[in-house]
């Protein structure tokens, strides 16, 4: 390869007319046409080259923009993305905190509810059972002022027929007449109630209002019969042997 230095040192041969051999003159040239050939083709080469590296630069250059494009477009969508879930997160967040309270509301006014119909309930019930108890009081109020005019009414009737007796012998028979009543009226208690009533005002020989009490009552009543003769007999100094 033919260098800068091999240029700057060749030496001709001089001739006998004081001249370069023309051949070796020639070769040299040639030689160095030959080498300046390649180094322009390789000039030309390289400049070819230095081209289409430029272009490739472009090319990555543009590539890279495009990169950087996509990254900033990649990055800008992606907050997009981060923004849109944050916000709908938050939107969620929100509708399930207003959907909690909603059932808890729900909840609360349907258990208040309950709880009112519950002592709606307890209240009725408690007034039921008040009002109950205050007829129950009532039917015995009325039995016991039943009884005791009964009692008046049969003792005074009592009275009235021993005050009209004049002899021994017609005392005899009331004493067992009234005997008689008020063993039939002990076993007669559970009979039926006209049965009670009949047999009730047989013994104040009709004298008293039948007034057609109420079944229960009128069971009540002559349940106490017995108990009301004795009475009648103790206070009138009669004994039934």
């Amino acid at each position: 390869m033919l260098t800068i230095e091999d240029i700057k040192g060749k030496e001709f041969k001089k001739t006998t007319l004081r001249g370069y051999n023309i051949e070796e003159v020639d070769n040299f040239f040639a030689e160095v046409i030959k080498i300046m050939d390649t180094m322009d083709q390789e000039v030309k080469d390289a400049k070819i080259h230095a081209l289409n590296l430029s272009d490739s630069l472009q090319y990555y250059k543009s590539m890279e923009q495009t990169i950087q494009n996509a990254l900033v477009s990649a990055e800008k969508v992606a907050q997009e993305t981060k923004d849109t879930a944050t916000e709908q997160s938050k939107t969620m967040i929100d509708m399930a905190i207003e959907e909690a309270k909603q059932i808890k509301d729900e909840a609360e006014t349907t258990a208040s509810t309950l709880l009112e119909e519950a002592y709606k309930k307890e209240k009725i019930i408690k007034e039921a059972s008040l009002e109950s108890l205050q007829r129950s009081k009532e039917e015995l109020i009325k039995v016991t002022h039943i009884y005791k005019e009964f009692k008046e009414k049969a003792m005074t009737h009592i009275s009235e027929q021993l005050t009209k007796v004049q002899n021994d012998s017609e005392i005899t028979k009331i004493e067992e007449r009234i005997k008689t009543m008020a063993w039939d009226n002990c076993d007669e208690e559970k009979e039926s109630t006209d049965t009670v009533y009949e047999e009730a005002s047989f013994i104040t020989n009709n004298k008293l209002e039948e007034v057609p009490y109420d079944e229960m009552e009128v069971k009540k009543v002559a349940g106490d019969i017995n108990t009301l003769i004795n009475d009648a007999m103790n206070e009138l100094d009669i004994e039934i042997s």
